[in-house]
This record gives C-alpha cells, structure tokens and sequence, in this order.
C-alpha cells in the first residue's frame, strides 16, 4: 500500500506542479512528455490498488478522482499530440488537473468494499 500511496501522491502533486509550470512559456515543450509520464504514474496506482482491493478503483471520490485525473490527462495527452492548434488550451487544463490533483491529495484515501 505504501508503493501505491506514493504513487498517487507524485501524480497528485506533479499535477499541480504541471500546473504552475504551464503558465511559462518555456515549460510548454515539455507539457506532452510530463503528461504522459504522470499518466503513466497514475496507471501503476490504479493497478497496484485494483490488485490490493480485487475491484476497480470507482466507487468513493477518492477512488473517481484518481481514475478522472488519469483518464483526463491521458485523453487530453491524446488530443493535443492528434490535433496541434488544441495546445493554446494548456494552461487551462493543466489548471483543471492541478485543482484535481491538489484535491486528490487532500481526500482520505480509504479502502472501499463493493456494495
């Protein structure tokens, strides 16, 4: 559980990290490849948690933020790599992940048990 936590928390407060840096122009070369490495971090929380409960991770908010901020950026990585002129947007989305990656952090990270 210790390995998933503080893969969470690097995806959580990367997110936000990518979210500040967004906001400077000689960050924005490397927004594709950080979002493509804090999806990656995030697939490896959920797996390790999926595996440590025996469900998927979608039934309290901790476990819908983790799989949103994951599903988020990894779409947001696939439209902006397909269609270019989307990447005028970056601050904006790296502004809605960070506020989702600041409030991952922040909710306890309970275990859940299927209904």
């Amino acid at each position: 559980m210790e390995a998933e936590r503080l893969l969470i928390l690097a995806g959580g407060y990367g997110y936000l990290a990518l979210a500040l840096s967004a906001l400077s122009h000689r960050f924005r070369p490397w927004l594709g490849r950080a979002l493509g490495l804090l999806s990656a971090v995030l697939a490896a929380a959920i797996t390790l948690r999926w595996q440590r409960l025996g469900h998927g991770p979608f039934i309290n908010l901790y476990e819908i933020l983790l799989s949103n901020l994951f599903s988020l950026g990894g779409l947001y990585l696939l439209i902006r790599t397909w269609r270019p002129q989307v990447r005028i947007a970056d601050p904006v989305v790296a502004g809605v992940l960070g506020l989702l990656g600041l409030w991952l952090v922040e909710v306890p990270a309970l275990d859940s048990h299927l209904p």
